[in-house]
């Protein structure tokens, strides 16, 4: 059985769950599910090209679907340091979005896309030359974000690709985060450092940990605690 997200179903504004398969806390939607009625529904149903159509988005929706731990293991498949530092952090943030999104129910955040953007905002570090944890590669720290936005988007996941893309300080020139989901993640990710995994920053430290991106990115993230604490 294929399960989808109630948020991504409502995006695509064409199914609706039966009640009774519902939990109000379920992260999946299952599809029992039908197509919205319309006065033309009938000929919707006989029209091939919206049959294609409707083929398209699901085969996006199931791409959308792909749990994060499938990419985790596909891109991390040894059960060594890098990957157990990759999760532990992957989680701290994502635990802090969660949190997030519990206190501010007025932002409607779509908190699996949260968890997801969070587990896999780092997914590019491997290929980075950073031998503090544990990556040996060629590329520059600071292009973890785009290498990561790469695999993803090869992975067909456009939305998470864009979080990994712009989640480096508080956005580097021409990728900052404009999604309120996409900000989350990068502010989330400012409380904690993958060369002190056992530290949780304060606010104010997490601040002046992005000084060196120059003064306008911390009154970003000082904008974003007055949201999001």
């Amino acid at each position: 059985m294929i399960s989808f997200s109630r948020k991504a179903l409502q995006r695509y504004g064409f199914l609706r769950t039966q009640p009774n398969k519902m939990r109000k806390n379920s992260k999946k939607v299952h599809i029992y599910a039908h197509f919205v009625h319309s006065s033309r529904q009938k000929e919707k149903k006989e029209d091939k090209s919206w049959q294609c159509c409707f083929l398209f988005v699901l085969l996006r929706l199931y791409k959308e679907a792909m749990r994060y731990e499938e990419i985790i293991d596909k891109y991390y498949p040894d059960d060594d340091d890098l990957r157990r530092l990759l999760i532990h952090h992957s989680r701290q943030v994502a635990q802090r979005c969660q949190l997030i999104a519990a206190g501010h129910p007025e932002l409607n955040l779509d908190t699996e896309f949260l968890e997801e953007g969070a587990m896999l905002h780092d997914i590019g570090i491997r290929w980075c030359d950073a031998p503090g944890i544990y990556c040996h590669g060629t590329e520059p720290y600071i292009r973890h974000g785009a290498i990561g936005g790469e695999l993803l988007r090869k992975e067909g996941l456009e939305r998470l690709a864009r979080v990994c893309e712009r989640h480096t300080g508080t956005g580097l020139p021409g990728f900052e985060p404009q999604t309120l989901e996409e900000q989350v993640v990068c502010y989330a990710d400012k409380f904690y450092s993958k060369s002190h995994p056992e530290r949780e920053r304060t606010v104010e430290q997490a601040a002046q940990s992005l000084e060196k991106f120059g003064h306008e990115g911390v009154e970003k993230f000082l904008r974003w605690a007055a949201m999001f604490e």
